[in-house]
């Protein structure tokens, strides 16, 4: 772990910076309390920067990671299958990084068999075990989208 600031640690993980090269802006405006106004500017990873530093966690054993492949890859524009051709089009004109390969492969074990560690892990952080073998048919659907 590393100090970012005071009172805030952050795990740097190997291959995460991809999330320089895939991201987008985002603006974002709000009445605050009292009437008040704000606004802010800020890049979002896009879903290849997403699954790939969340793949590349996995190892840290957090359901949250898991829980997280699961949202975006199980979600992303309506479904796992608009997930993986979001994916493949969000690389489009790029390298298939070796290290979205990597994390491919990460999530791909995790997430191999309804009763692996991804599909557990996120039946523990949501508190359902319904939502186990939807997990696990999403990311089988996602992943198999990218097959093409």
């Amino acid at each position: 772990m590393t100090s970012v600031q005071i009172h805030l640690k952050a795990c740097i993980i190997e291959g995460c910076n991809i999330v320089f090269r895939h991201n987008f802006e985002v603006e974002l405006k709000a009445v605050m309390p009292l009437d008040g106004e704000a606004s802010a500017k800020f890049y979002c990873a896009d879903i290849v920067g997403s699954l790939t530093m969340n793949g590349l966690a996995l190892y840290r054993m957090k359901d949250k990671d898991s829980y997280d492949i699961y949202a975006v890859a199980g979600f992303y524009r309506g479904g796992p299958k608009s997930a993986s051709e979001a994916f493949l089009v969000s690389l489009k004109g790029t390298v298939y990084e070796r290290v979205s390969q990597d994390a491919l492969g990460e999530i791909r074990d995790a997430f191999s068999f309804v009763t692996s560690q991804g599909p557990m892990a996120v039946a523990r952080f949501v508190g359902s075990e319904d939502v186990r073998v939807d997990s696990y048919l999403r990311l089988r659907t996602f992943l198999e989208g990218l097959k093409g």
